[in-house]
């Protein structure tokens, strides 16, 4: 039996195709690069704003596990 797969939250393939090719490599760490970049302006934005306010993240988090282990469904108002 196989192994059940995994919600795995990189979108990674299971069977990955590394490339030998150095224009491809360049190519993808240039990508990655950008990306981590864009993350960390975004972080930094965030904090300066005042938007990561520990307290209010980890409240959020909070709503969210206990909306996750919820046994019935959550009852939606519509106006």
């Amino acid at each position: 039996m196989s192994r059940p797969r995994t919600l795995d939250p990189s979108n990674l393939p299971d069977n990955p195709n590394p490339t030998k090719d150095p224009k491809r490599v360049h190519e993808v760490v240039d990508d990655f690069q950008n990306r981590l970049e864009f993350l960390r302006q975004s972080f930094l934005m965030g904090r300066r704003s005042g938007a990561c306010d520990r307290v209010a993240v980890n409240q959020d988090i909070e709503k969210l596990k206990r909306a996750l282990s919820r046994k019935r469904k959550a009852v939606v108002v519509r106006d």
